[in-house]
Parts: structure tokens; sequence; C-alpha cells
């Protein structure tokens, strides 16, 4: 056990009944609900994603370290990486987004120190080597998924590294999902 885990539960914006469907929640939908309303937006980047990103990452990393952030759609992929550039750029750090036909190449790149990515995509594949800081903004319910995404943090010799998870405690469906999640973390964290 090498790796410290960390869960934001927070009161979001988006009403539940706007991300449930017939086949149950929906995450895409969370996502298209923010994106769609920039004030909104603008709220979640600034208290919740650099919020985030500051604490567990950019205080305490060493140089070469990197974080990988998890989303599930290409628009908030690419908002996230357009925000992160203009509000870390005073401390000389780049994000990257890595979706499809992004190559692999690119995780090795000592120019990017931030990627972001989905679960699907970044959960499992090539390693980023010197990865500190994994943090998850999608709520899914899947134990393989939540054991691959978490499985990115390899041991780094004197370093604890960071699992971050986010729950927004208004989302029935999200607090399920955290649940399951929980039962993970607990075997698997150090703290």
């Amino acid at each position: 056990r090498y790796t410290n885990v960390t869960v934001y539960a927070y009161r979001g914006m988006v009403p539940s009944r706007f991300v449930k469907r017939k086949r149950g929640y929906n995450a895409i939908k969370y996502e298209q609900y923010l994106l769609k309303r920039p004030m909104w937006m603008k709220d979640y980047l600034e208290n919740i994603v650099l919020t985030e990103v500051y604490v567990h990452f950019v205080r305490k990393r060493n140089e070469g370290e990197k974080c990988l952030l998890f989303f599930s759609t290409k628009a908030m992929i690419e908002r996230v990486r357009d925000f992160l550039n203009v509000e870390l750029a005073k401390y000389g750090l780049v994000a990257k987004e890595k979706i499809g036909g992004t190559p692999d190449d690119v995780l090795n790149d000592p120019n990017y120190h931030i990627y972001i990515g989905t679960p699907s995509g970044m959960g499992t594949g090539r390693d980023i080597p010197h990865l500190r800081t994994a943090i998850n903004f999608v709520s899914f319910d899947s134990k393989v998924l939540t054991k691959q995404c978490y499985g990115r943090l390899r041991r780094i010799p004197g370093v604890d590294t960071e699992w971050v998870d986010n729950v927004d405690r208004m989302i029935d469906s999200q607090v399920r999902h955290w649940q399951s999640r929980d039962k993970f973390y607990r075997k698997a964290a150090k703290n």
C-alpha cells in the first residue's frame, strides 16, 4: 500500500433529474449540463477542479512528477485543459489532453505535467512515468474500472502517491457509485 485516498463530497448544481435516464445515471449528461452554463462551469472549475489539482499536485509535486485527471467527454477535457493552462502557467505547468488520436508518446514528454482523459481511455494501457496524483471526476459503478484507474498509480520511492475521487452528494446515483468504489479504497489505500 503506497497510495493515499481522498474523497471530496460536494453540493453540486446539476439537478438529478437531468442526469437520470432509463438505464440509470449518465456521467456525460452531468458534464454537458455544466458546459452549457458558463457561470456554474466557472464555479466548478475554480472551486473543485483547480482546488484539488493545486492541493494534491501543485503544492506537493517534485520535479518530473505528473498528474492525471479523469473526465467523461472530449468537450469537458478540452475546457479543463484550457482553464488549467491559463491558471497554472505561473507555476510553469502545462496540461495536455490524452484522447483518441493523441499519440502515446505524449505521456513521456517532459513538457507536459498534467494529462486529462477518460476512464476507459486512460484507465489502462501505457504507463505514465512518475505519476504522483490521479483525480477522478467521473461517477461510475464498476469494480473493474475502479481497480484499473486506481492502478495507474505506481510506487514512487519515498513518495505517497495520491488518488482523489469526487462525489456530488446531491445526486443519489453518484453517492451509490461512490459507496461501491469506497469498498475498494478501504482495502487498497495506505491512508
